[in-house]
């Protein structure tokens, strides 16, 4: 899978999960999550997790779990992905930069995306942990924590793109930070949702 096919599949699943609404709809996944640092706050956000085949391209497997806020104000969303894994198994999983052009990379990689008045962020953990403490076909919970970097910034009116959009495989220097500790109970993907992606 190609750097930018991979970023745009990225992008579009945390897009996907920017309709759900994690209070008042009926699927009882969810993040919650403390923020520190560039970005400084509390989050709480929707949780479903996707264990995805890529059929166009072999065996390759990703594992993801995503969250998204109800504020379309100021959307914020996190995605906590495995690449070339599947659902994990109860335990502790190191949080890592991932090289997106390899397609034999294998490892745990966090994304973080926040949009202001002025402009949409996203960052990516540099380091950290995953400790899943149940794990089923139902549901997985656990606990996440990570220090991340500023990767993109995208102004929302005009020009003036930071960054390539793409989760970097080394760390931005000098990037704005956050440090980020959460938590989840996330529930499968529904068939319907995966059908809207298409």
């Amino acid at each position: 899978m190609s750097r930018t096919t991979r970023g745009v599949w990225v992008i579009a699943l945390l897009v996907l999960t920017a309709c759900s609404d994690p209070v008042a709809g009926s699927n009882p996944g969810w993040l919650r999550a403390s923020l520190a640092g560039t970005v400084a706050g509390s989050y709480v956000g929707s949780g479903d997790f996707l264990d995805q085949t890529d059929r166009e391209e072999g065996p390759r497997r990703m594992f993801s779990l995503y969250s998204s806020t109800a504020d379309l104000t100021s959307p914020q969303s996190f995605g906590l992905y495995r690449v070339n894994g599947n659902r994990p198994a109860v335990g502790r999983y190191e949080l890592q930069l991932v090289d997106q052009s390899d397609s034999d990379a294998e490892g745990f990689f966090a994304i973080y995306s926040r949009s202001t008045e002025s402009q949409v962020e996203n960052f990516v953990a540099q380091s950290g942990e995953v400790v899943v403490t149940r794990s089923s076909r139902e549901r997985l919970e656990g606990t996440f924590r990570f220090v991340g970097f500023r990767y993109c910034a995208l102004p929302r009116l005009g020009s003036g793109q930071e960054g390539p959009c793409v989760p970097p495989a080394a760390p931005v220097e000098g990037a704005p930070t956050v440090e980020v500790t959460g938590s989840f109970s996330a529930v499968p993907f529904e068939e319907g949702d995966l059908l809207d992606m298409r």
